[in-house]
């Protein structure tokens, strides 16, 4: 009696396997991106940001008035005050001028702090207090000299 001839393997029989382990890798790759997700910033730059997309165009000739005026702020972070220099854009302090600063967390929702600027000299500021606690500080800096107002946001880090 011949014995039966085995019909070859074929490399299909594995191709289920290979299904679920492309499905396992992605299922894993997904919850890991969740939980990195979960752990990091929201990532959200404004609050309303529909009304902002449809205030575009204001924002963008808002901003060209601002480039337009010249006006630059150095900012610096001494002994914890905050010492700015507001100067026009010949480099010569502007003439009458004034600064409020509002300071906040990148992260989180809290009341921004408002931190008295006063005029050393022409063109020179200090804040009056130190910036409370270690970390990242968004400073929203509004400057106003001769009628005109300019505004200046910087991301400081106080040691």
């Amino acid at each position: 009696m011949v014995a039966p001839v085995a019909a070859p393997r074929s490399a299909w029989r594995l191709f289920p396997y290979f299904i679920v382990a492309a499905l396992g890798l992605v299922v894993a790759v997904n919850i890991g991106m969740a939980v990195l997700a979960h752990r990091t910033a929201p990532g959200l730059a404004v609050q309303g940001s529909f009304a902002t997309s449809n205030a575009y165009g204001h924002i963008q000739q808002e901003a060209r008035r601002q480039v337009s005026l010249g006006w630059t702020l150095d900012v610096a972070l001494h002994d914890g005050h905050l010492d700015v220099v507001m100067a026009g854009p010949d480099g010569a302090p502007l003439p009458g001028g004034t600064l409020e600063a509002f300071a906040s967390r990148p992260v989180g929702h809290a009341t921004p702090l408002a931190l008295v600027m006063r005029e050393a000299s022409p063109g020179r500021f200090r804040s009056d207090i130190v910036v409370p606690g270690r970390g990242q500080w968004d400073v929203l800096f509004v400057a106003r000299s001769e009628g005109r107002s300019f505004r200046h946001a910087r991301r400081i880090i106080a040691p």
